[in-house]
């Protein structure tokens, strides 16, 4: 899920507001009490788990108005995307968060959505952080049917993002190669130092065991198997290797 703050812009043109100004640029701003006098789209979001209105004491929609006839539509809120992704690419993974915007009141023969192609997405200056990536976008008219019953017109956008690579190698690798490097100094322990070799490889096992349990809790609540996963247990193999060729040695030994 992926939380962000945007701005709904809605654009189209009615020739009975039009009205004389001495710019084209000048506009008129229509307050609240005026909003059930005009007809303002019936939009809503799709795809998504939530939606709110950031701050209540604020206006969070304006409607405004242009001398040939255009109503500008804008709409404040706070929407929380469902973002899909490679689960087995965990924590490596590409995250595609999908949004849809439709009108289902109407039919698509009686009202059409379109993109502004002049730029259809703008993106703040601060949308990227320090772990998060904006890879690209798509957007278009939604072509496969969804559950509707309705042939309604639909618009959909896709925000593909990436986290920061950084902070997986800095938590999750390099602390397990060095796990797997302490249990492999047992090789140059004389076989004879038991109690020393035991404590060693039993340490890295454990120490293993216990960083792959916490990974746990942090990675999706999916029965697909994660590449997260496959690295901690060729870790532990390597580790345990270490214990099985001891034991082996000390038998042959004895």
């Amino acid at each position: 899920q992926a939380e962000s703050e945007m701005y709904l812009y809605q654009l189209w043109s009615d020739p009975r507001l039009t009205f004389n100004a001495t710019h084209d640029t000048d506009f008129h701003v229509v307050r609240p009490k005026f909003w059930d006098n005009l007809w303002l789209g019936e939009t809503y979001l799709e795809g998504m788990v939530s939606n709110r209105i950031q701050d209540p004491t604020m206006p969070n929609k304006f409607v405004w108005v242009f001398p040939n006839g255009t109503l500008a539509v804008a709409i404040r809120m706070a929407v929380l995307m469902v973002c899909d992704m490679n689960v087995f690419q965990f924590p490596l993974a590409t995250y595609r968060c999908q949004l849809k915007i439709r009108v289902h009141s109407y039919l698509q023969n009686d009202l059409e959505l379109y993109w502004d192609m002049r730029e259809p997405i703008r993106f703040a200056d601060d949308f990227e952080s320090d772990h998060v990536e904006l890879l690209g976008t798509k957007y278009g008219i939604c072509k496969n049917k969804g559950s509707e019953v309705l042939d309604s017109a639909c618009l959909h956008l896709e925000i593909r993002l990436q986290k920061d690579y950084s902070n997986s190698i800095l938590r999750v690798y390099i602390p397990s190669i060095f796990i797997v490097f302490v249990g492999w100094l047992s090789f140059w322990i004389d076989r004879g130092e038991v109690s020393a070799r035991v404590k060693l490889g039993t340490l890295c096992v454990l120490a293993m065991i216990t960083d792959q349990v916490g990974q746990n809790f942090a990675t999706p609540s999916k029965s697909a198997i994660t590449s997260i996963e496959v690295w901690y247990t060729i870790c532990l193999t390597f580790v345990t290797a270490v214990m099985v060729e001891f034991t082996v040695v000390h038998a042959i030994d004895s």
